[in-house]
């Protein structure tokens, strides 16, 4: 399973560099450079994601629990991906590659090529949930072929014309030789600008006015000893009685979720609310509002193709997640609740949960 998903997070990553950089000083460097720059800006979407929906559907009225009382509630929750989101701009890193062009009668020389220089910059890329058709970063061929005429007449007493004359067509070769960045296929996306999030919940009251919330599951991967682990845990305190004639319900709560995806992605998410409801027969009006937090770890082996070294590619990422306003309906009908609410922050969730509850 990590294997499977070390790939799948290689796959728009890797950058197509090896054919230009087989065999030459400092591969792992500008791997590791390509990989975590760009890794950041294709997955960020997906960090503000996950937190938006990992940290839906924490409540669904604002008053606890009575001593002893639960629910259990299964939320789910459809997260949308604003446009702006859906592509990032391709960093190109401070790198250089050693290109060796052979000069007939004049010998070998290497030159050195600056990423900057091969490639186009401001090219915009899919993110992870970006379009389907792959993007690529083109070689500027015209600023290659400067850059390599103006590196041979340094290191050679020759002149541009001569080396035109003498090396053109292996200048012409080892441009064409130098791949996009992001391989042939480009870097893509799933086409998909939606998040499913699915977050099973107990809460139980204390004394106190305090309820206590835990979230989550483990989910066993088939042929494998890894798993999927979501889980987390909460606590409200209900603080209304405290305001005399107040004709609402309110409560303050903060909830942590954590993820650990077989050890190669771990997440870590919070939010506090401040919570108001107000419940006739029926029916109960909530919302509120939340400050809350997203961030996520990978970790996970590359095996350069060049030479089957393994490099470790590790990074960490924070999403955009800081406010959010909550605004929902709760139907209760005996035992049975339904509740749905609209999440607006940086993206906008919308929650749909369906339970059982006690007192």
């Amino acid at each position: 399973m990590k294997k499977i998903i070390s790939t799948m997070l290689a796959i728009p990553l890797a950058m197509g560099l090896i054919s230009p950089v087989q065999g030459q000083d400092g591969l792992a460097e500008t791997l590791e450079a390509l990989v975590k720059q760009n890794a950041k800006g294709y997955l960020s979407p997906l960090v503000t994601a996950f937190g938006t929906g990992a940290n839906s559907g924490t409540f669904q009225r604002a008053k606890p629990h009575k001593i002893l009382g639960f629910d259990v509630t299964l939320n789910a929750a459809l997260v949308s991906v604003p446009e702006a989101a859906q592509e990032f701009e391709f960093l190109i890193p401070d790198n250089n590659i050693s290109t060796p062009i052979a000069i007939p009668g004049y010998g070998t020389h290497s030159v050195d090529l600056p990423f900057n220089v091969l490639y186009s910059t401001g090219v915009m890329v899919p993110t992870f949930f970006g379009e389907t058709d792959g993007v690529n970063v083109p070689v500027n061929n015209t600023a290659a072929r400067t850059a390599i005429i103006n590196g041979l007449v340094t290191s050679t007493s020759l002149d541009a014309s001569t080396i035109e004359t003498l090396a053109g067509s292996e200048i012409d070769n080892a441009i064409d030789g130098i791949p996009p960045l992001g391989g042939e296929e480009g870097i893509s996306g799933i086409g998909v600008p939606l998040w499913p999030s699915i977050m099973p919940q107990f809460s139980v009251g204390l004394p106190m006015n305090v309820e206590l919330t835990f979230r989550g599951f483990t989910l066993d991967i088939p042929e494998s000893d890894d798993q999927i682990k979501l889980g987390g845990f909460g606590a409200k305190i209900g603080f209304s009685e405290f305001i005399p004639l107040f004709p609402v319900d309110l409560a303050a709560g903060y909830y942590a979720t954590n993820l650990d995806l077989a050890g190669v992605v771990t997440g870590a998410n919070t939010i506090m609310t401040l919570q108001a409801s107000k419940s006739i027969p029926l029916i109960t009006i909530y919302g509120g509002f939340g400050l809350e937090s997203s961030q996520l770890s990978i970790k996970y082996d590359y095996t350069n193709p060049a030479d089957q070294s393994i490099d470790t590619i590790k990074f960490d990422m924070e999403g955009d997640n800081k406010t959010r306003v909550i605004a929902g309906l709760r139907l209760k009908l005996a035992l049975l609740t339904i509740n749905a609410d609209v999440n607006t922050g940086e993206y906008t969730a919308y929650n749909l949960g369906v339970g059982l509850t006690l007192r």
